[in-house]
């Protein structure tokens, strides 16, 4: 996972629990609320805690998204022009005997 993403995974985390005292009151008031402890809660908004079971960002009003991102350009020869618009100019390769450029 790149740097960004992982902030911005752990500053939302520490956003909802922060929104979460806030509108409780307190850390302990927003854990009862909740159903989780308050220590693992303090944690999580901390960012001491950063990976959260899917039942526990279901309690927060969260859920995991996954994504997947390219790790360099790919080169594939021969591509069939159809295959290659899907990549939106992500992939060098030739296109010939296909009909393409």
């Amino acid at each position: 996972m790149s740097e960004d993403r992982q902030r911005t995974k752990e500053n939302l985390l520490k956003a909802r629990v922060a929104w979460l005292v806030e509108r409780h009151g307190s850390l302990r008031a927003a854990a009862k609320v909740v159903g989780v402890n308050y220590a693992y809660l303090q944690r999580l908004g901390s960012g001491k805690k950063t990976e959260p079971t899917a039942f526990v960002l279901r309690k927060l009003g969260l859920r995991r998204v996954v994504s997947y991102e390219p790790l360099r350009k790919l080169r594939i020869p021969r591509m069939k022009p159809e295959l290659a618009a899907m990549y939106h100019g992500d992939i060098d390769g030739d296109l010939e005997g296909y009909g393409g450029a």
